[in-house]
Parts: structure tokens; sequence; C-alpha cells
């Protein structure tokens, strides 16, 4: 059996749990902000011996007027097969699709397309909340009791940020109202950073030709009891 050596963290992990950091979650999908664009992911650990280790991921994602969302990011490893240090990569994709009500997901090894199904939400949520915008920069600096840092336009976008600290990290976070996401985050830790930024952007309905399996992937229909994931309403 190949022995795991290093593994540089995946890409779509990454970028979502700095999101996470800069923006509250909702099951509102955000509709009506199309978009394509690459997330770069920059992060710095220092060691305890003074030395400092940089790693770097990308990903591509896009995001339609409909709200479906798309990731694709390359996940790199090294093993160890016979004495020898043997560095593979996979591709990761995911999709999230409000409007089927359905997670998919697949990469480039395993071969096959793994389909959620997920509940679809009460018909009641679409006539009590008609106007539910799933992005609030205001409700989020509320929630983080972040200071507000003006505006900053980053790569074209005008975005508008805030800054908040814990007893050991510093953030900051630039979202655009537009777009509706985060556009910039950088965070410090007493051992480690990252920068989380989105480049390349483009506006418009993207070309999701690329978020395609490819011919002859298996596909797995796994309904939302069997996926141990919970449906949030």
């Amino acid at each position: 059996m190949p022995k795991l050596l290093l593994v540089n963290l995946m890409v779509a992990y990454m970028s979502t749990a700095a999101v996470a950091q800069c923006q509250e979650h909702s099951a509102v999908p955000v509709a009506n902000a199309p978009y394509s664009a690459v997330r770069h992911v920059i992060t710095t650990q220092r060691m305890s011996d003074g030395t400092v280790s940089r790693s770097e991921a990308t990903q591509q994602e896009a995001r339609d007027s409909k709200g479906r969302s798309y990731r694709a990011g390359e996940r790199h490893w090294t093993t160890e097969i016979d004495g020898k240090s043997i560095e593979k990569s996979e591709m990761l994709v995911t999709i999230d699709d409000p409007v089927a009500n359905t997670e998919t997901k697949w990469d480039t090894i395993s071969a096959v397309v793994k389909i959620i199904h997920f509940r679809p939400p009460p018909a009641e949520s679409s006539t009590t909340q008609p106007n539910v915008d799933a992005f609030s920069f205001d409700s989020t600096a509320k929630s983080f009791n972040g200071k507000n840092l003006g505006t900053r336009t980053l790569e074209g976008i005008s975005t508008e940020g805030i800054g908040y600290r814990t007893d050991k990290s510093t953030h900051e976070c630039w979202s655009s109202r537009d777009l509706k996401t985060v556009v910039l985050q950088t965070s410090e830790y007493p051992d480690h950073a990252f920068t989380n930024r989105l480049e390349n952007i483009r506006l418009g309905e993207p070309d999701v030709s690329i978020y395609k399996p490819p011919t002859g992937y298996s596909v797995n229909h796994v309904p939302l009891e069997q996926s141990g994931k919970t449906n949030v309403p």
C-alpha cells in the first residue's frame, strides 16, 4: 500500500473555510449575481525553528444567475512506492444546484460521479420570504462586531471591508455587494497566515462546460438519508 507522506490542503476546502470566516451561512441561494473567476489561496506557515513554508493553490469557481455554484480545484500529494517518492494529483469538482436540490461531486481518479439529492425546501419558505438575499454585508459585519474599513477596488470590483480580532487572530474581509461574495480575505494567526483572493473575475453567465464529468464515468445517485448530510430548509 502506498504510504501518504504529504498532502497539500485541498483548495476547495481552504477557500470554503476562508469565506466562512467572512460570510454568514445562508440556506438561500445567491441569485442574479453570475460570475466566473479563479480563487487563489496562499498559506504561510511559521515553524518553531524560525523557518517559513509557503504553499499556494488555485480553484476555478463560478455561479450562474439561478444560484448554481461550481468549483474545480486540483489536489497534489506525494506517496512512497517501493522506496520511491511519487508525486500525484487529481482534480476535484463540486456543483451545488439549488434548483434541482442536488450536490454533485467527482474527481479524476475514482471515475464516479456522486449526486446527493436533497429534500426540496418547504413550499411556504418561498412565499413567506420572497425577497430574502443570501448575502448580507451588514449582517456579517454585525455578527463579527467588525470595524468598518471603508471601500476598496479589487480586480475592478468595488468592495467594502470589515476587520475583526479574536484572542489569537486578526482578519480582514473585503466583500462585493454586487457580486455578493468575498473578494479578499487576509487572516493572521500566531503560527500561520493565509490570503484568499478572487482573481480574473468575469461578470455575467459563466461557461459551465468545463464542469462536466468525463465520458465513461459511472453515476451514483444518493438520497439525502444515505449521504450523511442534513438538509437545511
